[in-house]
């Protein structure tokens, strides 16, 4: 069950339909990063917190799950369902 973006609505949806969703939309916009490109945005974070002196009050880049909502608040909802990647 997937819950919709603006609405109440859930929509019944296969594992494998919501996988291939989810890849659609987030390869369309973003592109696979290794951890060492983690590594080292997190690295420059802390190194320019510290020259700031706000390292107490900054996190580093979180990682987290990636889900879709459906967003059938858009017109033609039905022909042409569009998803919304989070």
């Amino acid at each position: 069950m997937v819950k919709a973006d603006k609405t109440t609505n859930y929509y019944a949806m296969s594992p494998q339909d919501y996988a291939g969703l989810i890849h659609k939309n987030i390869t369309k916009t973003y592109k696979k990063s290794s951890q060492s490109e983690i590594n080292d945005i997190n690295d420059e974070a802390r190194h320019l917190a510290g020259s700031f002196n706000i390292n107490d009050r900054v996190e580093k880049l979180a990682e987290k799950d990636v889900f879709i909502t459906p967003k059938d608040h858009k017109p033609n909802f039905n022909d042409s369902p569009h998803m919304q990647t989070n």
